[in-house]
């Protein structure tokens, strides 16, 4: 079940109340145990919920929380709106409240091997539907199952992933059936539902019996996969790119380039939308800093900026200034205007608006209101054509573009340059662009991007074998100018050593290359044998550099780092199932932990003549089970009442199809085992001298044993009424395992008036029971006894007691009135009666007391205890009587050991029918007492053990 925690103060995490969650969905826990969580006070329905959860850490969508469901190891959080604070404000504090909350939770609950607290977990249950993903069961309960069940087998390898020679994902599991032998089909293995056998060719599975040898299946290897990469679970892992060599913003990028005084930054664009319920939701964006890691020496181009600068615009003159009068060389022709102070001397400037005198030339200002130009090669412009009045503009054209080196990169990612070749620069023209600028760099100095290193095992072990996975997410190659995709090249290397010995050790290289074009994803597993076995240490090195450019696919991830670890080939007592699956093409990642099993458990069953096979069959019976417990106990057929256990098998449980199906997946005695084995068959587990007896109510057809104030001591016999019982539940709830889905379901047992019941009791029944008509019938057997056994008997006898065992029917009388008689046999023969049958006759120790029309019994006790009866019985004489039957003993009147006892009378008076429920022997003063303890005998319980429970869909309240 997962667990809820909700903190009544955001600002102390410490408080807080822990709850446990049974239902599937958060939602369905709130309809429950929070009616009108979102409902506001006059009952409208709120935009959104009074209070903010987290899951696992994470944001919980109010969206998601009538789909998600549930798992065990899932940890909800809640915290209370304080009062007087607005729902924008609150939000913030209560995801940092909730974050603090989770962090503090997981670390106080992490358990590390080794340590001294508990390491055996609960087991996995099938019962629970939270709990029905595969998962490791470290230190765990191996689970064993009986008859026919559904299994979520658990993990004896990690799973492990890898790139066949087709760039397809292989998942390989190695998982645990349970411990014995099961018989299993393709159908009855699915995978979140599905059948195994509709994936194809997609899964290669192979079953294995305890003890076979299981290397001839790729899933059976120890593979550890370091987390630190990827891990089994994860859809990405750790980006191989390195510092790009280039960054290109174009008009389809969410990308910026700021460019201010002496320094460069890089940002990319992200969203995020927040939810506010009923399908509201708004979208914002915002502008985080890129690290492009181009470190302090690193050259680089800029290119693609331009900006253009008006320094003029007014009317003016232009004069042309005639000759030189000693030279007579033309003299430049003049502008006449103002502002020209602005303009620097030999300043390139653009000249617009005068006609054909439009060009670019240099200025040379000769005051703020005259001006003239020299061309770009330096010489005087003397050929202006002359204007009295013009309106011009007078431009300059600056630009960032050059060469830049990196001196240094801040915290948030700004790096400070400086332009190449220029010791005058004084900073960039400055800006914020969004298109049309790239940053290149230019000579070799980026260095080679290192991933790593990580250790590629655990700790204390060693390997000589590791995988690199490798995936090329975006595709491969590198378009031209024409769009074509072309072959790309990167190399690559993997640098390793041993990790105990550190810096110390020596690295050893080797060398990858990847030439290809592609516009799928390629994925690969690199296998490297290490020349001896060392505790890796691996890193990445990327010798190529990489390109933030859309022209280049060329983006690298290291998926999975793994090692083989020491690997068992075989399991002495485990049934084990192996499997691979291209988990790439027919199931989505989600379903990959969703193995199931259906399975039945193939044990020796009786032969049918007393004794056991020896082969193994597949077997739902009881019997079978309960054998198997024991001789896994450490006993053995001698300590079982075998003749009890196969007359059970051979005459009720197998005829009436009653069987165990069900499992056992934690820690638990074999006691509790049994009696749960045996609950499924109606039948209860006791010991009877040193044997192991199972004990189950018939429907009474004969006398039990007889107990009379005569072998009874002290008070003789207790009677105790209960007329009335406040407690007492007025129907049952009975749980069993639907075999449909394999959930738990529930069939109501109900005596009298349905609609007047309003007292349920709950009877357990998931382990074992798998029929919903068995549920119906052991739980009205159950509510009717209980409704009917309303008197209880004790009595103490010396050691006659014992010859009853518990559940045991019994004989009870006593001397008070309206009892009936009771006394010893004084002779007894054989005489024929009026129909010339033989019958008995008895003689007694007294009168007997007739009624007048009624008929009377009698009931002669064995020298066992046991009673030989009723027989119906006519008066001879005062104590003279004859029988409708011979008894089948022959009494011993000889004195030498105790007559046989006898009850009398009539239908209402003749015995205390009663169920013997304990036997207390004690031993004082070399004397033995037996304190008996028993309820009386009701003949109904047996009513419904041939019935059918009402109709699916009628419920109790109808």
């Amino acid at each position: 079940m997962a667990t809820l925690i909700v903190y009544p103060d955001a600002a102390d995490v410490t408080v807080r109340e822990e709850n446990h969650i049974n239902e599937p969905t958060f939602k369905a826990y709130l309809d429950r145990h929070v009616p009108g969580w979102d409902k506001g006070p006059t009952g409208h329905k709120l935009k959104a919920p009074r209070f903010v959860a987290t899951i696992n850490g994470q944001a919980f969508n109010p969206q998601d929380w009538d789909s998600r469901v549930l798992m065990d190891s899932d940890t909800i959080d809640v915290v209370i709106p304080p009062k007087g604070l607005d729902p924008v404000s609150w939000a913030y504090i209560a995801v940092a409240a909730l974050t603090a909350a989770y962090s503090v939770y997981t670390m106080n609950n992490m358990n590390q091997l080794g340590s001294n607290s508990s390491t055996v977990p609960t087991g996995k249950n099938i019962y629970d539907i939270n709990v029905q993903v595969n998962k490791a069961e470290l230190m765990g309960v191996r689970p064993e199952w009986f008859g026919r069940h559904q299994s979520v087998p658990s993990y004896l390898c990690s799973p492990y992933k890898y790139y066949n020679e087709n760039n397809e994902q292989v998942l390989a599991l190695m998982l645990h059936v349970g411990e014995g032998h099961y018989q299993i089909s393709s159908t009855g293995l699915t995978i979140a539902g599905t059948p195994i056998s509709r994936l194809s060719d997609d899964a290669n599975w192979q079953l294995f019996g305890p003890g076979e040898d299981v290397t001839t299946h790729e899933a059976h290897k120890n593979i550890y996969t370091a987390e630190e990469v990827g891990g089994t679970d994860s859809s990405s892992g750790l980006d191989f790119i390195g510092p790009s060599a280039s960054v290109t913003v174009s008009v389809e990028d969410d990308k910026s380039v700021i460019l201010s005084e002496k320094t460069v930054l890089v940002q990319d664009r992200f969203s995020r939308t927040s939810y506010y319920g009923d399908g509201d939701r708004e979208t914002t964006y915002y502008w985080k800093n890129k690290n492009l890691e181009w470190e302090a020496g690193t050259t680089f181009t800029i290119t693609g900026i331009s900006s253009t600068s008006v320094l003029i615009d007014d009317i003016v003159e232009i004069v042309d200034s005639g000759n030189d009068g000693t030279t007579g060389e033309p003299l430049p022709d003049k502008i006449i205007g103002k502002g020209f102070s602005v303009l620097s001397l030999n300043q390139e400037v653009q000249l617009s608006g005068a006609g054909s005198n439009d060009s670019t030339y240099l200025a040379v200002p000769l005051s703020d209101t005259e001006l003239t130009f020299k061309n770009l090669e330096g010489n005087d412009v003397t050929d202006l054509t002359p204007a009295p009045s013009v309106t011009i503009k007078i431009t300059t054209t600056s630009t960032d573009d050059g060469l830049y080196e990196v001196v240094s990169t801040d915290a948030n990612y700004q790096m400070t340059v400086k332009r190449v070749g220029d010791e005058d620069w004084t900073g960039f023209i400055g800006g914020t662009y969004t298109s049309g600028i790239s940053l290149d760099v230019t000579s070799d100095t980026l260095p080679d991007y290192q991933l790593g290193p990580y250790v590629g095992c655990p700790e204390g072990y060693t390997t000589d074998y590791i995988e690199i996975d490798m995936l090329r997410s975006s595709g491969w190659g590198r378009y031209d100018k024409k769009g074509r995709l072309q072959n790309h090249t990167v190399d690559w290397e993997v640098w390793v050593r041993d990790a105990d010995v550190g810096e110390l050790d020596t690295w050893q290289v080797f060398p990858f290359t990847y030439t290809d074009k592609s516009f799928d994803q390629v994925g690969q597993t690199h296998p490297i044998t290490l020349p001896s076995p060392i505790r890796p240490e691996v890193m990445l090195v990327r010798k190529t550099k990489s390109y933030d450019d859309t022209k280049y696919l060329d983006k690298l991830q290291w998926m999975r780092l793994k090692s083989k670890l020491p690997t068992a080939s075989s399991y002495e007592t485990s049934t084990t199932l192996a499997i691979s699956i291209r988990s790439d093409s027919n199931l989505s990642s989600s379903a990959t932990n969703k193995f199931k099993v259906l399975q039945t458990r193939k044990l020796p069953v009786p032969d049918g003549a007393g004794g056991w096979t020896e082969e193994l069959y597949a077997t739902r019976d009881i019997a079978p089970a309960v054998r198997y417990i024991v001789h896994q106990s450490g006993g053995s057929d001698d300590d079982i009442d075998m003749d009890e256990l196969l007359w059970m098998h051979d005459n009720v449980w197998s005829p009436n199809e009653e069987y165990f199906d069900g499992g056992f997946v934690d820690d638990g005695t074999i006691y509790s085992a049994l009696k749960t084995v045996l609950q499924s068959g109606m039948a209860e587990f006791c010991f009877d001298i040193g044997k192991i007896l199972p004990k189950r109510l018939f429907e009474k057809t004969s006398a039990g044993h007889v107990y009379t104030p005569d072998v009874m001591q002290g008070e003789g016999l207790t009677i105790t009424t209960t007329l009335y019982d406040p407690d007492q539940n007025e129907g049952l709830i009975v749980y069993y395992m639907d075999p449909t889905d394999w959930t738990t379901s529930s069939v109501k047992c109900w005596l009298g008036d349905k609609n007047a019941i309003s007292k349920w009791g709950e009877l357990e029944l998931t382990k074992g029971v798998t029929s919903r008509t068995r549920a119906w019938r052991i739980g009205m057997r159950m509510l009717r006894r209980t409704q009917g056994e309303k008197i209880n008997y004790s009595f103490t006898t010396e050691m006659d007691a014992l010859n009853s065992t518990y559940l045991d029917y019994a004989e009870l009388c006593d001397d008070l009135p309206n009892f009936g008689q009771f006394g010893e046999v004084v002779d007894w023969q054989v005489v024929r009666n009026s129909n010339d049958e033989l019958v008995a006759q008895i003689t007694v120790d007294r009168d007997l007391e007739w009624t007048e029309g009624e008929a009377h019994y009698m009931t002669v006790r064995r020298h066992d205890g046991t009673g030989n009866g009723p027989f119906v019985a006519t008066k001879v004489s005062n104590r003279v009587v004859m029988l409708d039957g011979q008894l089948d003993f022959i009494p011993n009147l000889t004195g030498q050991i105790e007559r046989p006892l006898w009850l009398f009378g009539d239908a209402t008076r003749y015995s205390e029918s009663a169920v013997i429920t304990s036997i207390t022997p004690n031993i004082n003063n070399e004397q033995t007492k037996c304190s008996v303890k028993a309820t009386n005998y009701v003949a109904d319980m047996f009513k419904d053990d041939n019935n059918t429970p009402p109709a699916e869909g009628v419920t109790w309240w109808e």
